[in-house]
């Protein structure tokens, strides 16, 4: 029986790459943010600005808005990769039809794990993302205006509030991340720990915007998401790809499907699973950072129960999750 699902498992793998293959003229790269140039983030960023632009909503605000309407069915939930991925997707196609030469970036952020607020990536210069404030006042998203709130339409400016006021909490570093898709061998296991570990903690740490159900105000919220999405790739190309087609967990308390559409886009899972041959991207290689195991991990902050209210994660869960990864950092020690 095993051998006849393996089989088929690579009976359709190369059925859907036959597929892509066709749909693919080239299959871009997603970078590091890091590792592009200053004239393409600036490319990136002035997309975004044209994206923002014009009357209320904006196709920028109504992306953050498709986020909050769905947030509860989208989180804490099987479908949570799959939607992002596909929100992401969404995201780069409408900035390349601005720009054709825009690739979405992703930021690792476990390359900032010890001290996060003193990342490049809050630098003040208009080629990076700027700081904190009920205001972002510098970097290249200073005085940027949105429009949706989890409480309804009231245009604002983008805000960020550090965690630790004017520090942000440690985050897990890269040998956390390579330990949870060695270890967690189930796609719901390893959903679960990506979801309360590595991805909670940025959102929480960084507060304002990003603590909230509108978090994609802020551009920040695609490049983490990239990154999710680059580890769940990792994951998925484990065992000789055969866990690329994993998809399992239960709704409700019905197990979910890869025939099960995907909230708004209502496009089948199982066509959101090979980046390369569904979506045309694939992932460069992260660069190496300062983390490393010469100094002891900084112990991760447990995610706040606020944070935990506004996402209505099941504090439980959570808590579990965290207290097998905080083992994690431990053995790292």
């Amino acid at each position: 029986m095993l051998r006849l699902i393996v089989a088929g498992l690579c009976l359709l793998q190369l059925i859907l790459l036959a597929a892509g293959q066709s749909r693919c003229s080239s299959v871009r790269s997603r970078q590091e943010i890091r590792q592009l140039s200053s004239q393409q983030r600036i490319d990136l960023y002035n997309a975004v600005k044209q994206l923002n632009s014009g009357p209320r909503p904006t196709e920028w605000d109504r992306l953050s808005n498709t986020h909050i309407r769905f947030n509860h069915g989208i989180h804490e939930h099987p479908v949570f990769l799959p939607w992002h991925r596909h929100f992401l997707v969404d995201l780069e196609r409408k900035l390349r039809r601005i720009n054709p030469n825009i690739v979405l970036p992703y930021w690792d952020s476990s390359l900032d794990a010890d001290n996060p607020a003193g990342s490049v990536i809050f630098s003040a210069s208009n080629s990076w993302l700027g700081g904190q404030g009920t205001c972002v006042r510098d970097g290249a998203f200073a005085n940027f205006t949105t429009y949706y709130t989890d409480n309804g339409p009231r245009e604002h400016c983008m805000y960020r509030r550090f965690d630790q006021g004017s520090s942000i909490s440690p985050f897990y570093r890269p040998s956390i991340n390579r330990r949870i898709i060695q270890e967690q061998t189930t796609y719901n296991g390893f959903r679960e720990a990506l979801e309360f570990g590595p991805h909670g903690v940025v959102h929480n740490g960084i507060g304002g915007d990003m603590m909230d159900m509108c978090a994609p105000n802020d551009l920040l919220f695609y490049l983490h998401h990239a990154f999710m999405d680059k580890l769940w790739n990792d994951w998925q190309r484990t065992r000789d790809n055969l866990r690329k087609y994993d998809m399992a967990g239960t709704s409700n308390p019905r197990a979910v499907s890869l025939r099960d559409r995907l909230p708004t886009y209502n496009i089948a899972v199982s066509a959101t699973l090979d980046i390369r041959t569904d979506y045309c991207y694939d992932y460069a290689p992260s660069p190496q950072g300062a983390a490393s195991k010469t100094t002891p991990h900084p112990q991760v902050q447990y995610m706040s129960e606020e944070y935990i209210a506004r996402m209505g994660y099941d504090k439980d869960a959570v808590r579990r999750i965290e207290s097998y990864l905080h083992r994690m950092v431990d053995d790292d020690n």
